[in-house]
């Protein structure tokens, strides 16, 4: 079967690439739940040997990411990713 993954936005850092995902949490496709995946960028071996995710969940699992930007605090030079979330229906 296809495993729809949407991909929302991506972004680098010095050590790290990452992607803000919305994917299905079951084989059925029903329910979509956003993730964002984390790859180290300077690894010996393959990168999925570096792969992490982490769910991000509001407090009753009713949003998914819709967008998302990446910008820079002035006062640390620190980079803040913003998303913009919508319901699921």
């Amino acid at each position: 079967t296809t495993f729809i993954v949407q991909y929302i936005y991506a972004f680098q850092t010095k050590d790290f690439i990452y992607f803000l995902t919305n994917q299905p949490n079951d084989l059925d496709q029903k329910s979509f739940t956003t993730k964002i995946l984390r790859f180290c960028r300077e690894n010996r071996y393959s990168m999925l040997r570096s792969y992490s995710d982490l769910p991000l969940i509001c407090s009753n699992d009713q949003w998914i990411i819709d967008r998302a930007q990446l910008i820079n605090d002035r006062s640390t030079d620190h980079p803040i990713l913003i998303g913009h979330f919508i319901r699921k229906d």
